[in-house]
């Protein structure tokens, strides 16, 4: 495992330390299903140099801009963080009692349509609060339907593999695997989870378009427990939402690593739908094709990391 003999094999594994003999060898030992002991040559030879040489001004522009062009790459994939916090939140939408600085952008951060989310868990509830931007204010056209919800204007989303040990990369989905839509239902605020796998499903919803395409989910249901405030502001929306974590498989412990996805659902002034924009998947350009906006697609998922305050 790990690669050819040499160097290669420190990737990936663990029990890393680097010990000094008394003859003055260096040796680098490592292992997990085997162990591995490498001696580190070379560094006598290391010495102090001195010198100098000229930085121009368009090179330190150029160098400049390929730092910020890393961190925004960077930021762009790096994990949405939950924060395991001592006091929960007051769910009115306003998001004073919310500290930003550890929200996630969703799109392009500047202009919009895009926004920001922060999310946090308290005892059994998870708390979700999203910035979204867009020409105009929250619309969507829901009415009898919950299972419609992302078919029929503005919402906003989050998307789980809950099962810790399932493979983040595995596109079949799997029991676990989940989507939470939050919006307005008939001018009520709701949020609506889809389950993809549920043992003995009763009530499952196939999601079909006029080709013949198919995307099923076992489950689809209006979280009972939720509580959900959307309030309108002069460049977008705010949504702020409670959800029992049931659906994540029970308590949120610090440094669980859990696949997923959060993004927008974009409508006109109609409620038609014109943009999906997710932090991780990119591949969110259809607007016109109901199962393809179905469906989970978690091989395109990033990452929550759940930590403390």
């Amino acid at each position: 495992e790990g690669g050819e003999a040499g160097p290669d094999v420190y990737k990936g594994e663990t029990i890393q330390r680097l010990n000094k003999l008394d003859d003055g060898r260096l040796i680098l030992a490592h292992g997990k299903n085997a162990h591995h002991m490498l001696q580190v040559t070379g560094l006598e030879n290391v010495r102090r140099f001195s010198g100098s040489f000229d930085l121009t001004a368009d090179q330190a522009k150029q160098a400049a801009v390929r730092i910020s062009e890393q961190k925004e790459k960077s930021d762009e994939t790096a994990p949405i963080r939950i924060t395991l916090a001592k006091n929960a939140p007051t769910v009115d939408g306003k998001l004073d009692d919310w500290d930003w600085k550890a929200a996630s952008a969703i799109g392009h951060k500047e202009g919009s349509p895009r926004a920001e989310v922060a999310l946090k868990t308290v005892g059994k509830n998870l708390f979700a609060a999203f910035k979204v931007f867009k020409k105009g204010a929250y619309v969507n056209t829901a009415k009898d339907d919950a299972t419609q919800l992302f078919l029929t204007g503005d919402a906003v989303e989050l998307r789980f593999r809950a099962e810790p040990a399932a493979d983040p990369k595995d596109k079949k989905p799997i029991m676990g695997d989940c989507r939470v839509i939050i919006g307005k239902k008939e001018g009520k605020t709701v949020a609506v989870l889809y389950r993809a796998v549920v043992p003995n499903a009763k009530n499952p919803v196939v999601f079909r378009n006029p080709a013949g395409k198919e995307v099923p989910f076992d489950s689809v249901e209006v979280i009972k427990d939720a509580v959900v405030a959307i309030v309108d502001t002069a460049d977008g929306y705010l949504v702020e939402a409670s959800l029992p974590i049931d659906f994540l498989g029970g308590n949120l412990w610090s440094a669980r690593s859990i696949p997923g996805d959060a993004g927008i659902i974009v409508a006109d002034s109609t409620g038609r739908r014109v943009a999906r924009i997710c932090r991780f998947n990119k591949d969110t350009q259809v607007v016109s094709d109901i199962p393809t906006e179905a469906a989970l697609q978690p091989e395109l998922w990033g990452t929550f990391l759940v930590g403390k305050e």
